[in-house]
Order: structure tokens, then sequence, then C-alpha cells
């Protein structure tokens, strides 16, 4: 998956604009201030890709711009060897494909909608937001409810296929799943080594996890009637007499991937004469409880029924969905290097937490066709990892050519470092309207200073504010032809009371530079003569 272009015509706060992405990466940073649009251009991502990916009906598309919170749009990108224009106006959709000569034809509306999950759209479009974002919940809601429709049908019987659902944003309390999944997998044999080698440099450079000590799951009873389906009841208290006659579906009529997860975890704990099941008296459900699980040899058996990491992703988040509502609490107890005690994983740091939670998802997802739409995943990071996260996308993006990255970020040592990124910056016009700047304005071996005093981010300058009225004032005096005695005493006396010269400047620096700065002008001045 690649963005080639977009065009739209007003969301928000965004109107009329234009991105064109650089062919050459895979990761597109958006920079600027705060209120600008950045988080909007997720949500405008996600908009498109969620109803591209749902709606059914031509007139759907047609209309689709009409209501006060949508937009018309074009957008191209290459997509599972195919590349792809849409176009959405006020009674218009259109789809186009590029052929062999590089040039676009038009397919039917039928054509799309038949091929878009194999063909025409990326297979996942994976978020991730450090805050609230209830707007970004809203958008993804509607195509949740559908996919958790064919998860609840399933698990009531109904012959459907449920895979994991197309359009997914995380959030940090998914972290500790993330860390599961990718524990169980850690020695994982695949083809390739290099999902192995990643979890390795996350675990032993980044987050210092030797393993998990201890695991517990807890799930509740779902909100349906257990205790007669077809004339069995499925109640966790029978839940022993019920495997040993070889009822099908045991753990209260739960089928599928859900049945599958819940079964290899029951025959990895330890002593099943200690009661697994409870009564939760607040919500008159049952509870059932892994928490004395043989961790090594259920690491095993989990890769013999979910082949990949995703599969186990998916069966445990499944839980997770409202409609199901049975997940109730996972909790492990991690081991780190050079601490002999383990301790709960949610005494990691937000910054552990959230570097695993997008890397993780990348190690995932990113063998598939994906789009990766990061809102701010740098807030809790200290600044080394700040200063390597473009780096590491890059390197955790294991399939690097399918999957585009899209960063929303505040970070000048991110910007600093983005020799493998597109820049976009966002930014207000003389006229107040928000326009995105792009450019080859590279800043490969600027200071940090020197970043933050760029465009990207408009610092006047990168000393404590305490000092602006200084620089004022010395901006003033080297704009001097001379400097005069009193300028002289002012510097000397603000010399003694306050330590505000940058490192290694002195009253004589100040006085070198003013000379330059007019010989510069004398310079000029002359060159302006010829």
């Amino acid at each position: 998956m690649k963005l080639h272009s977009l065009w739209i015509s007003e969301y928000k706060n965004i109107e009329d604009l234009t991105l064109n992405f650089d062919s050459n990466h895979l990761i597109t940073l958006l920079v600027g201030k705060n209120g600008l649009g950045k988080s909007n251009l997720i949500e405008i991502l996600a908009l498109i890709f969620r109803d591209l990916d749902l709606l059914t009906k031509e007139e759907q598309f047609e209309v689709w711009s009409n209501p006060n919170d949508r937009f018309e749009y074009e957008i191209e990108y290459s997509c599972r060897g195919n590349d792809l224009k849409i176009v959405c106006k006020s009674n218009v959709f259109e789809v186009w494909k590029g052929n062999t000569v590089g040039e676009y034809q038009e397919i039917t509306f039928r054509d799309f909608i038949k091929n878009r999950k194999e063909k025409y759209l990326p297979k996942y479009i994976i978020g991730y937001y450090s805050g609230e974002n209830k707007r970004v919940r809203d958008i993804i809601k509607v195509h949740e409810e559908k996919q958790y429709d064919l998860l609840y049908r399933s698990m009531q019987g109904a012959d459907t296929i449920s895979s994991f659902r197309n359009l997914y944003f995380s959030e940090n309390h998914h972290s500790q799943l993330i860390l599961f999944v990718l524990i169980v997998y850690r020695f994982f044999e695949s083809d390739e080594n290099e999902f192995n080698s990643s979890v390795e440099d996350l675990f032993e450079n980044y987050l210092q996890i030797e393993e998990i000590k201890n695991l517990s799951l807890h799930f509740k009873q779902p909100s349906w009637q257990v205790e007669d389906i077809g004339g069995v009841n499925k109640s966790i208290e029978l839940i022993v007499e019920n495997i040993n006659s070889e009822v099908e579906f045991p753990f209260w009529n739960l089928a599928g991937k859900i049945d599958k997860l819940l079964t290899v975890l029951y025959d990895h704990q330890i002593d099943y004469g200690v009661p697994l099941a409870g009564l939760n008296t607040d919500e008159k459900r049952e509870e059932l409880e892994f928490d004395r699980i043989r961790l090594k040899e259920l690491y095993n058996d989990v890769k013999k029924e979910f082949p990949s990491p995703l599969d186990f992703f998916d069966a445990i988040e499944s839980t997770m969905i409202q409609k199901i509502d049975i997940f109730n609490k996972l909790s492990l107890r991690v081991k780190k290097e050079g601490i002999s005690t383990p301790f709960e994983f949610i005494q990691l740091s937000e910054g552990e937490q959230q570097l695993l939670t997008v890397l993780g998802l990348l190690l995932i997802f990113g063998k598939e066709d994906c789009l990766f739409l990061l809102d701010e995943p740098d807030t809790h990071l200290n600044p080394q990892w700040q200063r390597d996260y473009v780096r590491l996308l890059d390197d955790f993006n294991k399939k690097n050519e399918n999957s585009h990255i899209i960063v929303a970020t505040h970070s000048p040592l991110i910007v600093q470092a983005a020799d493998k990124a597109d820049v976009f910056l966002f930014k207000k016009d003389e006229n107040n309207k928000i326009t995105v700047l792009k450019d080859p304005h590279r800043i490969a071996n600027w200071r940090i200073d020197h970043v933050m005093m760029s465009k990207y981010f408009g610092l006047e300058n990168s000393r404590p504010p305490s000092t602006d009225e200084f620089m004022k004032e010395r901006e003033l005096l080297l704009s001097k032809t001379d400097l005069s005695v009193e300028d002289i005493a002012g510097l000397k006396e603000i010399s003694k009371t306050e330590d505000v010269f940058p490192t290694g400047e002195t009253i004589r620096d100040v006085k070198a530079l003013n000379t330059i700065h007019n010989i510069a002008l004398r310079i000029n001045k002359g060159d302006d003569k010829d």
C-alpha cells in the first residue's frame, strides 16, 4: 500500500487541499502547530477507506459527499500490485486502474465491489492514537459494528467466517495484549527470521524484557443465557463434565476462534482441582480465570492452533468486542534485565508501553498491504527513542514495500532524523488558510536547536524564555553600523546580572559578529552596484 496523491474539497479546518506523496518514501511525517489539521488528515483517510470497504451501492458513493461532515475527494494509491485512482464527488463515483503502459482505464462499479477486498483496497488500515479521540471512535464504530455482527453470528452457530476487521485503531491499553503475542511468537519459525530478530531487538535494546513469569487471563459470561442451549447446560460450573462428555462448544457455547482460544488455555491450566469458575456478584455473570498456566507448553500449542501472530491477536482481541463482551482482564508479570524480582506489566513506563504498542502493531500486521495512521505516537518517548523513531519504523516495517506509515508529530528530534521520510508542514498562509508545504527543505546534519528554529517549528530562538528580551537586544545591536559606548556598557551590565550569553559567546564575540554583519552589508552593496 502506497499513497501517491490526495485532494479533498473541505473537511473541518482543511479546504481545497492537495497532497503529493514522495514516491521514494513509505514514511510520511505530518508536522505543524496544534489545531492545523494533522489529526484531521488522519480522520480523512480513515473515513475514505472505511466506506470504500463497507458501502455496497453506487448511489451511496454518489451522495457520499453531501452530508456536512463529508467532503469530495480524489485519491491515487498503489495496492496489491494495482495502481488505483478513485474520484468521489457529488453525483460522481469513478474508479480507475492503471494499465501496463502507465495509463488509467476506468473499471466498472461491479468490478470494484466484487474484487475490492482482494485487489483494490489495502488489507488493513491500522491506526494508533495516544490520547482521547472520540471522533476516530465514531468513525470506526460503523465498521466495527458490521464486523462484530459477523463474529456474533458465528458465535451463535451461523455459517460465517469472521477474519480480523479491516479498520482497527489501537490505544496504549492494548500494549499487554501485544506483548503477550510477541512473547508467544518470539521464536516463531517461518520462512523468514525477520520477525524473531525484530522482537529480540525490541526486547533487548529498548525494553530489556527477558520473559513473562506469570500470565492471568479473566473472562466473563456473554450476555446470552447458557443454562439450556439445545438441552445442555453450558455454565462454567459444569465445564469439566461437559468437556469430558465431549459437548460441542462447552465454554458458554462460544464457537470459532474464541472456542479455540479458551480450549488451548484450559488445556494448559495447572491443577484442575482448584475451581476456575466464579460469579461476579455485581453483574450476575459467571467468570472464568486462567492464572496457573504452563507457559512454555502453551506457547507451542498456541502456534499449532493459530499459525501466525495475527491469528492469535485476532482471537484474543475478538473477546473484547462489545457484542461478545467476555474479556475481563489480562495481567502479565514480566522479568526485566538486571531486575531480580518480576513486576506487573502496568509498572512499565508510558513510553515503554507506547513504543511496544506501535512497533508491535507493525510486526503483527506489517506483512500485509497496510496503511498505518499514527497520531502522535511519540508523546511519551524519551529523546533518544524519538531520535531513533524513523529508523525504527523503517526497520520494523518488515514488508516495507507494502505498507505506508503516516505519522502526526510535534517532535523536532523525529523531524531531524527524517532522511527516510516525507515531511509535510501544516501552517497558515497570509489569508489565515491552512496550507501544507512540501519541498526539499532538508535539515540533515542540523543541530536540534537549528531544527527547532527552522520553518518546521518556528521558534524565534532555542534558549529559555527568560532570555528573550536579551536576544532581541542582541539582534538589535548586531544590526547597528557601530556599537556605542552605551551599547557596550549595557552588554557588560547584562553579563554581570544574567547568565544569558550563549555558551562560548562573550561581549567580544558580539562585537565581532557586529563587524562581520557590517562587512557583509558593504559587500552586498558593492554587488548591487556591479
